[in-house]
């Protein structure tokens, strides 16, 4: 469908896209594998992953997950 080709979709400050479910990665419509570990948090939100003082990822977490 063309109208679906063109779609993009804004994260804006990402307090609505689950990390685990949502197919927020460029490119792709796949969403992430969930981690084998069973502690991971099913409601992980992309803001989560964010440091507002800094603008950028929480790599530290990123490396955890």
């Amino acid at each position: 469908m063309v109208v679906l080709e063109g779609l993009r979709w804004r994260l804006g400050d990402g307090n609505r896209i689950h990390v685990w479910f949502d197919p927020w990665l460029r490119g792709g419509t796949k969403k992430l594998t969930k981690p084998i570990v069973n502690s991971f948090d099913p409601n992980l939100l992309l803001n989560d992953l964010i440091d507002r003082d800094s603008v950028s990822w929480k790599v530290e977490l990123l490396d955890e997950l």
